[in-house]
């Protein structure tokens, strides 16, 4: 038999696995969809980043604000929904962003704080810790990186007008008039100008971590870590912050590299599964389709005409049903060992007079229906073995398939073609 024969019989394998390993990919991105697993891997991934396990609930979570960040929160594709991708450079974005803006805040609770635990009135306290102080520090940190007091403070004033308006606008009430006047004081915003110009970016993250202190007690160690030449931090100013932004890129793609790990094995173990489900419902017998392209030269020379031309993967539109519906077609088409169909009588007489003929394209796998097959163990334990294989096949994916295929075919094309053979 000549080598080419065998080349080209697992050159028909590859091509059913890579057409099988398509449905069973179509039914784990569907299924993976239904349960969120990229949504939900990454969100317990983040708070093991972040936060420590026994996290306390009453306490400020630095995970919770990642997630309300607007650059994160604008990946879901619902409201309220959870991003299953998260790039490392939004990431490190929104984290920095969130560290410093909490660290603006410490400065304004640091320069008011007195004045807020005078308030008599809780509701006044919140309202205004809500809509001024936190508006101003947002404010403040957007504007203080020229590092000019006078150009900070006309920018604070305009800020703190507006605020104000706003704010009396919402609670139309003489108290909260009296007491935003002594809190958006000239006096008060030049101390929180100067308090805010006498730090450092470092400064300010160092800050803005002591705010998630409770829940991410680690944290500040990670970013000392990341922050190498902290020290020199006002010499080197915006290059330090972006070196600082790409190491924090860099942790977090590293710690998705081993969530794609645990998502890949996880992925695997289910193709398996789907790839066995797959192939006993549409019936892909590997042992039945290799003896198929033995034994009928026709069949197998269609199948690698098929597989030559496959110059890419097929796109899997439509649903799940669809896409598997497309496959046992084409595998239907190239007359190939799949499907359950019943047996008609002439077939019945024809296999019960010989029971070898099972062993025949025409009356093994596409022309058998559980109920007329041959109780013999042997043939039992092949369809198992058949099965299994299909379903091990599937889990490595049809591109892992689609370039051995492409390989086969070219040491093919390379070879001398069947009819030169002697």
């Amino acid at each position: 038999m000549p080598i080419t024969v065998y080349l080209e019989i697992a050159i028909g394998v590859v091509f059913v696995w890579i057409m099988l390993s398509m449905g069973v990919s179509a039914l784990l991105e569907w299924f993976a969809g239904i349960r969120k697993w990229r949504a939900n891997d990454l969100e317990a991934a983040i708070k093991n980043l972040l936060e420590k396990a026994d996290k306390d609930d009453s306490a400020n979570s630095l995970a919770s604000e990642l997630y309300s960040h607007p650059l994160i929160e604008s990946l879901s594709s619902k409201v309220g929904g959870l991003p299953s991708y998260i790039p490392k450079k939004t990431f490190g974005l929104a984290l920095f962003d969130i560290l410093m803006t909490a660290g603006t805040e410490e400065s304004v609770f640091k320069v008011w704080g007195e004045e807020l635990d005078n308030l008599e009135s809780k509701g006044a306290k919140q309202a205004i810790m809500e809509n001024v102080l936190n508006e101003l520090a947002r404010f403040a940190k957007s504007n203080i990186s020229e590092q000019s007091k006078d150009r900070l403070m006309r920018r604070l004033f305009a800020e703190a007008e507006k605020i104000q308006a706003k704010l009396l606008a919402k609670y139309p009430d003489s108290y909260y008039d009296t007491a935003l006047k002594y809190f958006l004081s000239e006096e008060m915003l030049e101390e929180f100008a100067d308090e805010l110009l006498s730090k450092s970016d470092y400064g300010m993250l160092t800050e803005g971590v002591a705010r998630f202190a409770v829940n991410s007690p680690t944290l500040m160690g990670t970013i000392d870590g990341l922050l190498v030449d902290a020290q020199g931090y006002l010499e080197k100013g915006e290059i330090a912050i972006k070196e600082f932004r790409t190491s924090l890129e860099t942790w977090f793609n590293d710690s998705m590299d081993r969530l794609g790990g645990y998502y890949k094995r996880r992925a695997q173990l289910f193709s398996f599964l789907f790839g066995l489900g797959l192939a006993i419902t549409l019936n892909i017998d590997s042992v039945a389709v290799v003896r198929t392209l033995w034994l009928e030269p026709t069949t197998r020379s269609a199948l690698v005409a098929e597989a030559q031309s496959l110059e890419s993967l097929p796109e899997e539109d439509g649903s799940v049903r669809d896409t598997v519906d497309r496959i046992d077609t084409k595998l239907e088409e190239l007359t190939l060992p799949v499907g359950w169909t019943k047996l008609d009588e002439t077939t019945r007489q024809a296999v019960d007079n010989d029971p070898e003929k099972w062993h025949v394209n025409g009356f093994v796998a596409a022309e058998t229906y559980p109920a007329g097959m041959p109780f013999t163990a042997f043939f039992f334990l092949e369809k198992v073995v058949g099965f299994a294989l299909s379903g091990a096949a599937a889990a490595q994916g049809a591109p892992f398939w689609f370039e051995v295929l492409k390989k086969m075919v070219n040491v093919r094309s390379s070879g001398k073609k069947p009819d030169e053979e002697e």
